[in-house]
């Protein structure tokens, strides 16, 4: 069923259309999968699919949120069309809420093609698993830019959020729940940076063929084995996760810093 067929029954029915919304990726990948499909089966008319972003600005707090906790749990665009297809699994309409940017960096044409697609499986189409196998290097290197983009514009802004705290209180002391309040921002900061940075390293090493850990560059052996615990075992998995995100962005690799 198209989206004008889905308005015009309810047209036909004297009644309002019911939309229901979701990001993708929420609260989980396979979360958001299983809330598409509940909306669908529950009797909405259609769904509509949020595409997460990292500066939601135009949406309200409870999609914001919603947003960074896809995010934080690394949500694709793949996994946006996987949901869609989802949907359109259970014999509902999909729409894609989305940012233009995000579109444009994907690739206008290419983000159509890869939506009209999901959008038209059937319930016997393939399943997740087998959509993501189809997806090509060139989307695997798009998502590895989206990815950057995110990573660097945390860094960028936890930066100015310790020089406002710095400027905040330069002649008095932060009282605990400051101080407690800006630790919380940064460790989450941190945590989407990181998650982000490995995410990357994940994808390049499957585009240049890095999976079977038979490369030559430093840093894919380096993630290899911080992944593996070999070189990493000193310290805790967090700190690693912390140490292969800073190389992965070009930061310095002290922990202490």
């Amino acid at each position: 069923m198209s989206v004008s067929v889905a308005f015009e029954k309810a047209r036909a029915e004297g009644r309002a259309a019911l939309v229901g919304y979701l990001p993708a990726g929420f609260p989980t990948v396979a979360g958001g999968l299983a809330g598409v499909r509940a909306l669908a089966e529950s009797g909405v008319d259609l769904v509509e699919v949020g595409f997460p972003y990292s500066d939601p600005v135009i949406d309200g707090p409870v999609i914001q949120r919603a947003s960074e906790i896809a995010l934080s749990h690394g949500v694709r665009p793949a996994d946006v069309f996987a949901t869609v297809a989802a949907v359109a699994g259970a014999g509902v309409p999909a729409v894609v809420m989305t940012y233009w940017n995000l579109v444009e960096r994907y690739g206008v044409d290419r983000f159509a093609r890869d939506l009209a697609a999901a959008a038209t499986m059937q319930k016997k189409g393939p399943n997740r698993r087998a959509l993501r196998d189809r997806i090509p290097i060139q989307q695997l290197v798009a998502e590895i830019e989206i990815d950057l983009s995110i990573a660097r514009a945390m860094t960028e802004r936890l930066g100015r959020l310790a020089d406002a705290f710095r400027r905040r209180f330069a002649n008095a002391e932060p009282s605990a729940e400051d101080t407690n309040d800006m630790m919380k921002e940064v460790q989450c900061m941190k945590y989407v940076v990181t998650r982000k940075a490995v995410d990357v390293v994940d994808r390049a090493m499957t585009v240049c063929g890095g999976a079977a850990y038979m490369t030559k560059h430093p840093l894919t052996r380096l993630y290899r084995d911080a992944r593996a615990g070999a070189f990493m075992q000193p310290y805790a998995p967090y700190e690693a996760l912390e140490f292969i995100g800073k190389v992965a962005l070009g930061l310095s690799a002290d922990l202490d810093r």
